[in-house]
């Protein structure tokens, strides 16, 4: 049986009715051991409700704490396309429009390890699909590594402690994988 905090009824076009089926239903399959959901329209919660058990035995919670690692980043996507579509930003603007840190970038050339100039600007849109070339430390080329091991940045994989702008300054001192928009390459993005 579901936590339930909060349950608003059907408004609108929103129907919820078998929101709670399709979790509970996850929960006993096993699927997943627990699962907090929350819908919302026009900033109203609509829904808050958990399922299941969280760390063993523990009912799961509402107000859980879960370590969601890369899942920050269609969170960030999802608060970009907001900003997006209120016109704050476009997908095309140039990530030094944002974070000047980044109007310098340089790219790493994979067999001489040399550095040139990127073709064009690192864009919102890049950052977003993971072609960039912003990559992580973990898995750089090896043209890369050495740059990353100076760095000394914090990835959520590490235990460095560092202030989000002194993060963000390293990680745009680092060169490019590749040339913006022309691979993936699964990184870290300065939106997250």
């Amino acid at each position: 049986m579901p936590s339930t905090t909060l349950a608003a009824p059907h408004t609108g076009s929103v129907d919820l009715t078998g929101v709670g089926a399709v979790v509970e239903s996850a929960v006993e399959k096993g699927v997943v051991a627990g699962a907090v959901v929350h819908v919302s329209q026009r900033g109203q919660p609509l829904l808050v409700a958990a399922y299941g058990r969280s760390d063993g035995d523990r009912p799961m919670t509402t107000d859980a704490i879960f370590r969601i690692a890369s899942m920050t980043k269609p969170i960030t996507s999802v608060a970009v396309m907001m900003l997006v579509e209120e016109g704050k930003i476009r997908l095309d603007d140039p990530l030094s429009r944002y974070l000047p840190e980044f109007a310098g970038l340089q790219v790493v050339a994979p067999q001489s390890g040399q550095t040139v100039a990127p073709a064009r600007p690192v864009t919102i849109r890049d950052l977003l699909a993971h072609v960039s070339g912003i990559a992580y430390a973990f898995q750089a080329p090896e043209a890369l590594k050495p740059y990353f091991r100076g760095a000394e940045l914090a990835d959520g994989l590490n235990r460095v402690d560092r202030t989000l702008a002194d993060n963000i300054s390293a990680l745009a001192r680092i060169p490019l994988a590749h040339q913006p928009g022309t691979a993936f390459t699964y990184g870290m993005t300065p939106t997250c």
